[in-house]
């Protein structure tokens, strides 16, 4: 039997020293990879579109739910997940990846207590515990999860009161990887690594702050996207 097709949204945003590492992460998994790009100033269409993901312009002046969301309906995979250029995927969570989008996977990882016992299983979307780093230096935020893996039926909660900590929802049941390991003492096996600079994370709370007062992005957004 064959697997489910996995499609990579990732947003983009001028993030040229990422892309090629973060695109190739992915080819032994995914069967599509969509980039949305805000407005880059740099190098990164021509590097994603050269690392062989489907490209399209969207100017960032909505809100990141639109934006996420826009990634995820320009896939027509069975599953989606939702990344980021600034993180990478540890080499033993790409590896079971695809056993997530199966129950006979799942079942198997429940067997191994990489998932929990659930009588409502199989589960449709997964959080993955993510491991922050500031300027190289692991920060104490954790397991800080991730609902990243989601069946094809699910998308971010167009709420304006949550415009930036985004809400998946549409999913039946979900759960964590590796659920029973939550602290930086004992921490999951299967992460993803996020490593940012101090000075775009200072940038990037700012920004946020202006968005959760309604100064930055649309609310009532329009999709003006196209293929580049």
């Amino acid at each position: 039997m064959n697997r489910p097709s996995l499609g990579i949204a990732i947003n983009c945003q001028n993030e040229e020293k990422h892309m090629a590492a973060t695109i190739a992460q992915f080819y032994n998994v995914a069967d599509d990879i969509v980039v949305i790009d805000g407005g880059s100033t740099d190098g990164s269409v021509e590097w994603a579109k050269r690392m062989g993901a489907r490209v399209f312009y969207q100017p960032w002046e909505h809100n990141h739910a639109f934006q996420k969301n826009l990634g995820a309906s320009k896939l027509s995979t069975d599953w989606i997940y939702i990344h980021d250029p600034d993180e990478r995927l540890e080499p033993q969570l790409l590896d079971i990846m695809n056993m997530l989008t199966i129950p006979d996977g799942q079942y198997q990882l429940i067997c191994e207590g990489i998932l929990p016992p659930n009588e409502n299983y199989p589960f449709d979307c997964f959080g993955i515990a993510r491991k922050n780093f500031i300027d190289g230096v692991l920060t104490p935020v954790y397991p800080d999860y991730q609902f990243r893996l989601w069946k094809n039926t699910c998308y971010y909660d167009r709420n304006p009161a949550k415009r930036v900590h985004v809400e998946l929802i549409g999913y039946k049941v979900r759960t964590e990887v590796d659920y029973k390991h939550a602290t930086l003492e004992d921490p999951s096996r299967f992460n993803i690594l996020h490593f940012k600079r101090n000075d775009v994370h200072v940038k990037n709370n700012v920004d946020f702050d202006r968005v959760m007062r309604g100064e930055l992005g649309n609310d009532a957004p329009v999709d003006q996207s196209f293929e580049l």
